[in-house]
């Protein structure tokens, strides 16, 4: 006979996956946020942190200069693009895309990893979400 400590044991290994899954479902949009405003917007990086490369066009160049104060490389025209983002977390690995007709020839031209988190931002929205994985732990447990 197990104990009530295996019980929880076992019912915490086999439902934080579950857990995980579905607090990152509802904090998809601090996701897309930090991808596409932070380091794309803000800091023209992709998910390694390398810087994406300049504008080939001098003149287009000019013209995102004048549309980003940030001068960065930032894949950010009209907004398509960054407003088709989204989070797919069905399960692990959780993936990001863009609903926008431009992401294949943007990912074919700047690579895969404009989808995704740095480091940094992944320790962020990590430490963002840790209390609400313990309260859903806790629902699940029935504990609160």
């Amino acid at each position: 006979m197990s104990t009530i400590n295996q019980q929880i044991k076992s019912f915490k290994k086999h439902n934080f996956e579950k857990v995980l899954l579905n607090v990152i479902k509802d904090h998809d949009n601090e996701i897309i946020d930090l991808n596409a405003d932070d380091q794309l917007f803000t800091k023209g990086v992709d998910s390694d942190g390398d810087s994406l490369p300049e504008y080939k066009s001098s003149e287009y160049r000019r013209l995102k200069r004048m549309l980003n104060p940030n001068s960065v490389t930032d894949l950010k025209l009209t907004g398509d693009f960054h407003q088709g983002f989204y989070v797919d977390a069905g399960r692990f690995p959780i993936n990001i895309d863009s609903r926008d007709s431009k992401t294949g020839e943007l990912v074919r031209k700047y690579g895969e990893n404009i989808f995704g988190l740095t480091d940094e931002n992944l320790v962020e929205f990590a430490q963002s979400i840790l209390s609400s994985i313990q309260n859903m732990q806790k629902k699940d447990l029935g504990l609160s």
